[in-house]
């Protein structure tokens, strides 16, 4: 005699989705996750080295830029001082604007003080969000103090 077969049991629909839902939001944050690596700098005068350009200045406004491939923002700032590179009064600075999608991007509240680090690139002075300042401002001009 033969055995009766046992009907097969399926997953509830959930559970047959949550396999390929896990990976998907895996590789989506992986991406997300390792699409803007930074440099861990270890003081202030590695980060400045690195710099083409190294100003404390004040965001005045970003606009969003169409063929300024592969940047898609660009900021003008008031310098208070430079740090490092040619001095003005102002630099227009290219970088990724954040809600254009790229991990990398960056967003410049005006009036803001900060150190703006940028770097000639395509052509152009740009930065992004790897270059931003990691150390308090006094840090860095004490850092260019004791070069001079």
């Amino acid at each position: 005699m033969t055995e009766p077969s046992r009907p097969t049991r399926r997953a509830p629909g959930w559970r047959r989705l949550l396999l390929p839902l896990a990976a998907a939001a895996f590789a989506a944050s992986a991406t997300v996750a390792f699409a803007c690596s930074c440099v861990d700098w270890p003081s202030p005068q590695a980060q400045l080295d690195h710099a083409e350009l190294a100003v404390i200045a004040r965001a005045v406004w970003t606009r969003r830029e169409t063929g300024g491939e592969p940047y898609d923002g660009v900021t003008l700032f008031n310098v208070e001082r430079t740090l490092k590179g040619g001095a003005r009064r102002q630099w227009r600075i290219a970088h990724l604007a954040v809600n254009g999608g790229p991990a990398c991007g960056v967003v410049f509240t005006p009036g803001e003080r900060i150190v703006l680090f940028a770097n000639t690139q395509d052509g152009r002075l740009a930065t992004s969000a790897c270059q931003r300042a990691r150390f308090p401002i006094p840090a860095y001009e004490r850092a260019v103090d004791r070069g001079r």
